[in-house]
């Protein structure tokens, strides 16, 4: 039986080429507005105007992760999610990176994160749609609106188990990171 090499660390780091965040960006407003012509030049020009790179310090920096790796993007999506479902602060530092490490052992064998223009791309698209569902709960807890918060927690639950399926609701934190 032979060992699957795991990445470095630096491995699953990606860059910073603009026409790769143009189109992120492009299709993330696209997505967003649902076919609305006018409302995707609008949501573009509001993505335009963030720095998802310096959100995700200034918001998610307690977690210790770098918001150019891959793994580390990945594993505050997962988090950010999972404390949204179970209505739960985000964990500190030594707590998240089992999370991490977890992520990366999943992703690191996949040849998809081999080409820095696709980890680049899947990087920008997760810590877009991570900083952006991180400001809703926030702003959702700071109004105190209740039906907001299960709304969300409900359509992060669904999501996480189509896209990667996880059930977050029978996950917890653990020293090996989320585990049934």
């Amino acid at each position: 039986m032979h060992a699957i090499r795991m990445p470095e660390t630096n491995a699953l780091s990606f860059g910073d080429d603009a026409s790769i965040s143009e189109r992120v960006r492009d299709e993330l407003a696209v997505t967003l507005a649902h076919g609305d012509a006018a409302r995707a030049r609008t949501l573009r020009e509001a993505l335009d105007a963030r720095d998802f790179h310096a959100e995700f310090a200034a918001e998610l920096g307690g977690l210790g992760f770098d918001s150019h790796d891959l793994a580390g993007v990945m594993a505050a999506y997962w988090l950010v999610m999972w404390c949204l479902v179970h209505d739960a602060p985000l964990p500190a530092a030594k707590d998240a990176a089992p999370v991490r490490a977890q992520v990366a052992r999943m992703i690191g064998p996949s040849p998809l994160v081999r080409d820095d223009a696709q980890r680049q791309t899947m990087g920008e698209a997760m810590l877009s749609e991570t900083m952006l569902t991180h400001e809703q709960v926030r702003e959702a807890r700071a109004r105190d609106d209740a039906a907001a918060l299960r709304a969300m927690a409900d359509t992060a639950q669904r999501n996480m188990l189509m896209r990667q399926a996880l059930n977050l609701k029978k996950m917890r934190l653990t020293a090996s990171g989320l585990a049934r």
